[in-house]
């Protein structure tokens, strides 16, 4: 069966750790991934996705909690949390 081919790919080198090297074969032996290149450019693709994922959460939490319905929420767990430590601490109020 022929290779289907998309754009053309850049070709590039670089140094691996034995460990590393260790684990990617690991992986292609086992037929998780087809080739080498396969599971780089996945893991690339993973990484290049979900790195600013974070960050990105964060930031909506900031905006949620801005709202009336965020500030809602946080006097609720703040309130939560101080009937916690009185009930840690057995104080009655």
């Amino acid at each position: 069966m022929p290779k289907i081919r998309g754009d053309p790919k850049e070709k590039m080198s670089f140094n691996c750790d034995p460990i590393n090297f260790k684990k990617i074969h690991s992986l292609v032996d086992e037929k998780e991934f087809s080739t080498v290149t396969d599971l780089i450019n996945t893991a690339l693709a993973f990484y290049f996705e979900n790195r600013n994922r974070e960050k990105d959460q964060f930031e909506n939490l900031q905006k949620y909690f801005k709202t009336e319905q965020g500030k809602k929420q946080l006097k609720e767990f703040a309130g939560i949390a101080v009937e916690e430590k009185l009930h840690e601490y057995k104080i009655s109020k």
